[in-house]
């Protein structure tokens, strides 16, 4: 998994279950209605989607056409609105059983507009690249909010059949295989956070062509889910041995899809309480947990000094500043890096993959170095940084696989993905099954950090850590149940 340096960036169910349902009470179901009061027509829906499209549609049309920046900023700013209007009227006024914070809508609309925020210092020729894709890609979004409103959620109820003791023996397995993994890894390549240039060291070991060994060596995340959501008494220990394995490797993003998903278990389990003070904190303590990662890791290498954005920092040893530079560098070179990719493409240096980015998951097992995306464009590009690859961010790999048409599937799946998983657990909160419930819950948690994080590093573009975490957990859920069981 490549988390990425300071240049190059990263790394069937029933929603309509009734008010006088006994089990719904488990989710308060009058969080968020007064953001939605303003948008429950039915009339409402049906024009603004229609309305919204064309909008996009418009938007790409003027960014193609060119004209003054201060126009294509205004162009942004009401694709922005625009968009954050159709997922509040479409996706808060159905998925009211969650907290804010915890909504599909939440998630997509940050994962839209977080990493536009710099967009707008590109040169002009560059953000003018950057809105026809971010159109395309805003189009992908209200398409998806389409395509969801009669698709997802109109299946049955989960059946009966889930065994916890299925859950807790094969999380247990997969933290098993994950800890032997880490040991042989560490064998063959010594471990990265312990050396003294631990950047780019963890760079070099994960291209040492230890295949599946480093990535089993991080599924053990998945399990650690398992055995929260069946309360299992292994689940703390086990939390802590992950968390050991992912800062040995030298990585960062990993303990998103560990902690994340675990909270989400936790407000399921109704362990503990979520309010929006609440998630703020944590999420400020989890990214200052990450920053101190990051200040380790830029200290450990000599090479940052050199680095226009960290010189004067390590110089005056200010460590609060290198640490706010490592995180806010994202917000750079999200925009940086979809353009770079779409020049690539368009230069003909970069060739159309069509589809083929979102095997390297499974193309990781040959022999010999398989280049992901992001290395390659960073190889192709001729870029120089210590480090991981360049990712392509979500926008580049939709484009760099199918062109435009891509960019707006990729806007499309990532609404259709998060909106099925929240049903799935508004499903599985009326079925009485309560380990099957948080189980649901954790592997929500964890489609949403994928979500959020897939502007910087794509689905698969620049990692395959979060599509196999995807698939562990998702088929650890399916073998869960009893055969006469159907999920």
């Amino acid at each position: 998994m490549h988390d990425g340096d300071s240049r190059g960036g990263t790394v069937t169910d029933d929603d309509t279950a009734s008010a006088s349902d006994p089990h719904e009470s488990k989710i308060d179901s009058r969080a968020g209605r007064p953001v939605t009061r303003l948008f429950r027509s039915g009339r409402t829906s049906r024009w603004l989607l229609p309305a919204g499209l064309a909008a996009v549609a418009g938007g790409a049309g003027i960014a193609l056409g060119g004209g003054p920046t201060t126009s294509l900023v205004t162009l942004q700013l009401a694709i922005g609105l625009l968009v954050v209007v159709i997922v509040v009227t479409l996706d808060f006024r159905r998925d009211t059983q969650l907290p804010v914070l915890m909504r599909p809508g939440t998630a997509i609309v940050v994962s839209f507009l977080v990493g536009s925020v710099s967009a707008p210092a590109l040169f002009r020729a560059d953000y003018t690249a950057y809105l026809t894709m971010w159109s395309a890609l805003a189009a992908g979004i209200v398409l998806g909010l389409l395509i969801t409103q009669s698709a997802v959620g109109s299946g049955s109820k989960e059946q009966i059949g889930f065994d916890p003791r299925r859950t807790a023996n094969l999380s247990l397995i997969v933290i098993a295989i994950s800890m032997v993994s880490a040991l042989i890894f560490f064998a063959w390549q010594g471990v990265p956070a312990l050396q003294s240039n631990i950047e780019q060291a963890r760079v070099d070991a994960a291209a040492a062509g230890t295949g599946y060994v480093r990535l089993l060596a991080y599924i053990g995340l998945v399990g650690v889910q398992g055995l929260f959501a069946i309360r299992h008494r292994l689940a703390s220990p086990s939390l802590l041995i992950v968390t050991a394995i992912i800062l040995a490797m030298g990585n960062r993003s990993p303990l998103l899809y560990l902690y994340i998903p675990v909270a989400f278990v936790l407000f399921d389990q109704k362990r503990i309480k979520v309010t929006a003070p609440r998630i703020v904190l944590s999420v400020l303590v989890l990214l200052a947990v990450i920053a101190s990662i990051g200040v380790y890791r830029v200290f450990s290498q000599s090479q940052f000094a050199s680095y226009a954005e960290y010189r004067s920092a390590i110089a005056s040893r200010d460590y609060a500043a290198v640490a706010l530079t490592s995180l806010t560098h994202y917000a750079d070179v999200i925009p940086e890096n979809a353009v770079l990719t779409k020049h690539l493409v368009d230069d003909g240096k970069l060739e159309h993959k069509y589809g083929a980015t979102y095997l390297t998951l499974f193309i990781s097992a040959l022999p010999g170095q398989q280049l992901s995306l992001d290395r390659e464009i960073k190889q192709v590009s001729g870029a120089q940084f210590i480090g991981g690859g360049t990712p392509p961010t979500l926008m580049g790999e939709g484009y760099v696989n199918f062109g435009l048409p891509g960019t707006i599937l990729s806007g499309a799946f990532i609404v259709w993905l998060s909106r099925y998983w929240s049903r799935r657990y508004a499903s599985t909160t009326t079925s009485g099954q309560t380990p099957l419930s948080a189980l649901t819950a954790s592997t929500y948690g964890y489609i949403i950090c994928w979500v959020v994080g897939s502007p910087v590093a794509g689905l698969a573009g620049a990692s395959t850590v979060p599509l196999a975490g995807a698939i562990l957990l998702i088929t650890i859920r399916h073998l869960s149940f009893r055969k006469q069981a159907h999920t």
